[in-house]
């Protein structure tokens, strides 16, 4: 079988797959479709050497496979095996090798942006953007990482102090072996043991993963295990290599070498550690202007970027939080963003960069959020880009929070919870931001405890003259009809989205690791919906389906 498809001469089942496949619609004919219509630049390949696979047809077989829930590349060759819908669209051609596959994935990652706006563009042409009304929300996903792999700062700090002290007992255990070591000073002794003690403890686990690998093997095949297969790792290691057993004259190396296979787990450990600690300073104070760093700063050693959030549905977790802007008509994702802040404000403005990069522009489309999103910056970016925007108003639990307190504009007053008046003061300092208001009836108040626990017992509102009138704009504004409308029907746009890309594609957890990737990911998922949009059309859209094959016709996009 050669490297480039033949689909005419399909020799398995050629009657059972033209059926299936070539007499009707058929999801494996879409893809191969798309794939031939997308432009990406790794198409192009050059005449050297080995003719290499048809990358139209790598790209057709990962997106049907993603389309069949499988997200690994070994699981879509285990697809393509077995599939109708696989077998046609590689035509008659070889199937690829595991690494050849995710080698098409890092290239399809590589190009997510590109591929994303071209399915963008594809669904404005089949008039599923309606332009109109949008929603933002956002989905914490899990990462490829464990939260019990996570520890603050603080601990460490600690637990690097704790670990070098471990190894330095475990290092004076073996100096009580060393006869002498006058060639040596003391850190070039040291230096000499942890190297040699990483190198016993990689050779170990070596041995023991192909010890663990030979009894898998002899269980599952019913033959008899090996005879050594619970002899320690360390008896079949050899001295030779190893010049600290050239200053030991015992017969306790067996000893020792446990000593050094233990210092050795320690040493990369700690190695591991200390890379973590320095990568949190570094980005940390590049992040914050050089501040200290506080102790309950988190810090992750599967996926240092991913950090702990709150979910909804299950509780504390390592996350990445994303976003997507969702058009209201065929609920189609129109930007993504992802973040690895749990903070939901922060992650509006580049969405929405994102959706005007793929779309053009939002100007006059109304735009709808939930409380999480609220925030002056966000409101006043919307304005500038013309977007009608609706967000909810967050609301405290406690009956004497600021936002109880109700402005009157037009007299320049709060009016509390239980209806006493707040002025300004008399003489307000020239070109300050903020303006304290205040009232002598609160020492007469019967709920002065439940409202301030100011030491003067004078409840005060902070009023930022810059930011407030904005949110109270948008609180009125949210009380209108339209804003009525628009922030009910946000629950059954853009959440039933994320129900579906969790259910039906399985975006419970990430596979990649680190912010970058996770992003990339995040968008490769949400292309997949839009996809299935578009498959939708192909499916019961006659005139649409001609067009989709017109398109991306095999002999039409014949990538050489």
């Amino acid at each position: 079988m050669s490297r480039r498809p033949h689909r005419n001469n399909i020799v398995l089942f050629p009657t059972l797959v033209k059926n299936r496949v070539e007499n009707k619609p058929h999801a494996a004919r879409f893809f191969l479709y798309i794939a031939n219509t997308l432009y990406i630049p790794f198409y192009r390949t050059f005449n050297e050497g080995t003719p290499p696979y048809h990358r139209p047809t790598l790209v057709a077989l990962s997106l049907y496979g993603l389309y069949k829930g499988n997200f690994s590349a070994q699981k879509i060759i285990d697809m393509a095996e077995d599939s109708i819908g696989a077998t046609w669209i590689l035509g008659g051609m070889k199937i690829p090798s595991a690494k050849t596959l995710g080698r098409v994935t890092d290239d399809i990652l590589d190009n997510i942006d590109l591929i994303f706006t071209q399915i963008i563009q594809l669904c404005q042409a089949f008039n599923l953007i309606g332009n109109k009304r949008t929603f933002i929300d956002g989905t914490k996903t899990k990462a490829n990482a464990s939260k019990h792999k996570a520890m603050s700062y603080e601990y460490l700090r600690d637990k690097i102090d704790n670990t070098e002290e471990k190894i330095q007992d475990l290092i004076q255990d073996i100096m009580e072996y060393i006869n002498e070591y006058e060639e040596f000073n003391d850190d070039e002794f040291y230096e000499l043991i942890t190297r040699e003690s990483k190198e016993i403890y990689k050779k170990a686990k070596a041995i023991h993963r192909k010890k663990l690998k030979q009894k898998r093997q002899s269980v599952f095949s019913g033959q008899q295990p090996p005879e050594n297969i619970n002899n320690s790792e360390l008896n079949s290691i050899s001295e030779d290599n190893f010049k600290i057993f050239d200053l030991i004259d015992t017969d306790e190396s067996e000893t020792i070498k446990e000593t050094m296979d233990s210092i050795g787990h320690q040493v990369s450990r700690l190695d591991t550690m200390k890379e973590g600690k320095e990568n949190l300073e570094e980005k940390y104070k590049d992040e914050n202007n050089d501040q200290e760093i506080p102790d309950d700063k988190q810090i992750n050693f599967t996926d240092a970027e991913s950090s702990i959030m709150v979910t909804k549905h299950n509780g504390i977790q390592q996350c990445y939080n994303n976003f997507g802007l969702v058009d209201d008509k065929a609920y189609i994702i129109l930007g993504t963003y992802t973040s690895n802040e749990s903070n939901d404000k922060k992650g509006l403005i580049p969405t929405i960069e994102n959706a005007i990069t793929n779309t053009g522009n939002l100007q006059d489309v109304e735009l709808g959020s939930d409380s999480g999103f609220y925030s002056a910056k966000n409101i006043k970016y919307c304005e500038e880009q013309e977007i009608d925007y609706f967000t909810s108003i967050p609301t405290s639990e406690s009956s004497y929070a600021k936002d109880k307190f109700e402005y009157d504009k037009e007299k320049d007053v709060y009016l509390c919870p239980e209806e006493q008046v707040l002025f300004p003061p008399e003489n307000p300092r020239e070109g300050s931001a903020t303006r304290r208001y205040k009232t002598d009836k609160c020492k007469e108040c019967e709920s002065q405890n439940d409202c301030t626990r100011a030491k003067d017992g004078i409840r005060k509102i902070i009023r930022d003259l810059n930011n407030d009138p904005i949110r109270e704009q948008a609180a009125e504004k949210a009380k209108t009809e339209k804003g009525i409308e628009i922030l009910t029907q946000r629950k059954s746009v853009p959440e039933p989205v994320w129900g579906n890309m969790q259910k039906r594609d399985g975006l419970i957890q990430l596979h990649y690791r680190g912010l970058d990737k996770a992003g990339k990911e995040f968008k490769l998922r949400c292309a997949m919906h839009n996809l299935r949009k578009l498959l939708k059309v192909f499916m019961n859209n006659p005139k649409a389906r001609t067009e989709i094959e017109n398109m991306g016709s095999y002999s039409s996009q014949a990538v050489s």
